[in-house]
């Protein structure tokens, strides 16, 4: 069954991703979680393997690849969305760029204020 290969592909990439991180190789962690990405198959696994990512990126101190992995998400109307918005300001953060940050911030806190009056 395709379904269940796909799955235990992904656990395979996740796991080996998790490996390398614990290794501190961030460059091996960072491009089995990118293929976890490409090989997700509903939105949730999808959402699940950006973050993931993002973080090996963010821990790797590589910002840059950290938002490109993020950017196609950041605008989506959704939680998802805000997350990433949120993961964002917080990787501006610790790459000590704080006035993005603080910008991310203010436009989360309008992006809520407007889901909540809509």
């Amino acid at each position: 069954d395709s379904t269940s290969e796909l799955a235990l592909a992904r656990q395979s990439y996740e796991l080996a991703a998790k490996s390398a991180v614990l290794f501190s190789d961030f460059s091996k962690a960072a491009k089995q979680a990118e293929k976890l990405i490409q090989i997700s198959f509903n939105e949730e696994d999808t959402h699940s393997a950006v973050l993931f990512c993002t973080d090996i990126y963010t821990e790797a101190k590589d910002y840059s690849k950290a938002e490109a992995t993020l950017t196609p998400y950041l605008y989506e109307k959704s939680d998802f969305g805000l997350t990433c918005l949120f993961t964002l300001a917080q990787i501006y953060e610790k790459s000590g760029s704080y006035l993005k940050a603080d910008n991310i911030y203010n436009q989360i806190q309008e992006l809520v204020f407007f889901f909540l009056l809509s």
